[in-house]
């Protein structure tokens, strides 16, 4: 399984120049892995994994076969869960097991994965794009409510569950932003948000007029300090780590749900004008502080 081993060894040398050299500790050096974990687990889940399914890919690409019970104890997932999620990788080309018992799951190598996901998404893509007309077409000849203009404007909430979901919402409403972003998230979230793209597109925004406002626990990296170019940033040391949240132009607002033992990320969104207002009024309390 030498091929599992060297692949993240790999992208270290390939990704930065002079490889793992560069770093002066340890710490340095397992920060950077773990940075580029989360990058490798975030891509493959854009390209049609859950993220399960891609911590469990991305665990035994670095880890080389496991058991079934192994990769249950050390991701800490239940064994049935983790013997179904196995299962579906295998289905999708990712994983394959031996033949001997106890039986081992092996990944397969990456660039390999990565042709198999990309693939399957053209073929869904093709899929979608044949039934897209006649779905639209077969609507229009069915009698249907028309969205008033105060249904739309009518308070709402949505529940948002997995980063696709997620950070598509997100870009979609920051995409819309004329006056205002505010962000209250730590160095994690931000983490996120910046593998996502979402901070990618902070600085337009800020060449247009918008006014961007970010609240983390921690100096941000800096790859991210390059992306949010002119944002203002403060780190103010009575971060609370449990709230989470972007607020566009007072209007819509994303929290996050931290909830222990729960390895599906989930979100809420919503329009409510007392609750963004009662965010807001926390956010610039907190902001006028530091």
């Amino acid at each position: 399984m030498e091929y599992m081993n060297s692949t993240f060894e790999q992208v270290i040398h390939h990704s930065v120049p002079g490889g793992a050299d560069q770093y002066n500790t340890h710490t340095d050096l397992l920060a950077r892995l773990d940075n580029l974990t989360f990058t490798v687990e975030n891509g493959l889940a854009g390209m049609g994994l859950s993220d399960q399914q891609s911590k469990i890919y991305v665990f035994l690409a670095k880890k080389g076969a496991k058991k079934a019970s192994e990769v249950a104890k050390l991701l800490n997932l239940p064994r049935t869960h983790t013997y179904n999620l196995l299962n579906s990788l295998q289905k999708k080309g990712l994983v394959s097991c031996s033949m001997n018992y106890p039986i081992r799951f092996v990944a397969t190598p990456l660039d390999k994965a990565v042709k198999t996901l990309l693939d399957m998404e053209k073929q869904k893509l093709v899929s979608f794009e044949s039934q897209s007309k006649q779905l639209l077409d077969a609507w229009s000849s069915i009698a249907h409510h028309e969205i008033t203009d105060e249904e739309i404007e009518e308070e709402k909430f949505q529940i948002l569950e997995g980063s696709n979901v997620i950070y598509g919402k997100i870009a979609e409403i920051v995409s819309s932003a004329e006056k205002e972003v505010i962000v209250m998230a730590d160095s994690k979230q931000l983490n996120a948000l910046y593998h996502n793209d979402v901070t990618g597109s902070f600085q337009s925004l800020v060449e247009k007029g918008v006014d961007i406002k970010l609240l983390t626990s921690s100096k941000p990296s800096t790859e991210i300090l390059d992306e949010l170019g002119k944002c203002n940033v403060k780190t103010p040391s009575s971060f609370n780590a449990n709230l989470h949240y972007i607020v566009i132009d007072r209007t819509q607002l994303i929290f996050f749900r931290k909830e222990k033992d729960v390895m599906t990320p989930s979100a809420i969104w919503t329009n409510c004008e007392s609750l963004v207002r009662c965010i807001v009024y926390l956010f610039e309390e907190l902001w006028s502080r530091h």
